[in-house]
């Protein structure tokens, strides 16, 4: 019996050595190049450790102007599904944000996917009625609203989750590269759509008395939804307060 526990013991610490860890390789140079963090949002699933460049030196030698790749390893501790944020950093470039799903299984074999959730979202509408234009774009981690090309304040990422929603409800990934106009219609709508997404996907639509499929429906939705970050009591007490106090 001894011996029985004793292969069983053996052939776990076996399969713990086999979990497959994931890994990410990150690029840039010394002295101003990029700088990365990760942030990780249920770190007792997986943890993240910088083992070494991609040159074998330590991560925190710099020699000005040279090239070297960072190599984050992810070891996974239980199963789950989270999600990580790696924000980049840089004084000659503008800096960006990536986020991940982290998978880990049973066996504790971790993968990474990006995630594809909104980094920035523009719609300008115009017409017989008069639109606000909005613009959200993350960061620091964090979601800002700009309407009408006003000072940016924060938001949560409830909205911006449910904009989400809507573009995968109605799919307006297929809008990207939609140009449409009409002249013959004097009276009537025009829009401008453009999103990125932190997987690296994007799109650009706009139109003028032409639309693309669902575009009554999706537009519809995303106006309620952005009109409903802008009509809240706290952002009615500070426009009452800009304009009891201008320039405070």
């Amino acid at each position: 019996m001894k011996r029985i526990l004793c292969v069983l013991l053996a052939v776990l610490f076996c399969l713990s050595l086999a979990a497959h860890a994931a890994e990410l390789e990150l690029s840039s140079f010394g002295g101003s190049g990029a700088e990365y963090r990760i942030s990780i949002d249920d770190p007792e699933i997986v943890a993240c450790t910088c083992e070494a460049r991609q040159d074998g030196s330590e991560p925190e030698i710099e020699a000005p102007g040279s090239e070297y790749t960072l190599r984050y390893i992810f070891t996974g501790r239980k199963p789950g599904t989270t999600q990580m944020t790696v924000s980049m950093t840089s004084p000659l470039m503008e800096g960006s944000e990536t986020r991940y799903t982290v998978t880990v299984d049973d066996a504790l074999n971790v993968t990474l996917a990006p995630a594809r959730e909104i980094a920035r979202f523009e719609l300008a509408r115009h017409g017989e009625i008069a639109f606000d234009s909005y613009e959200i774009f993350m960061l620091e981690g964090e979601y800002r609203i700009s309407v009408n090309d006003g000072a940016a304040r924060k938001i949560g990422r409830a909205p911006v989750e449910a904009l989400n929603r809507v573009v995968e409800k109605y799919d307006v990934l297929q809008w990207d590269g939609f140009q449409g106009f009409r002249d013959d219609v004097l009276d009537g709508e025009g829009f401008r759509l453009e999103i990125a997404f932190t997987d690296g996907t994007t799109v650009f639509a706009v139109g003028d008395n032409a639309f693309p499929e669902h575009y009554v429906d999706a537009v519809g939705e995303m106006q309620d939804i952005l009109e409903g970050i802008q009509t809240t009591t706290v952002d009615r007490l500070r426009d009452f307060l800009s304009r009891l106090f201008p320039g405070g």
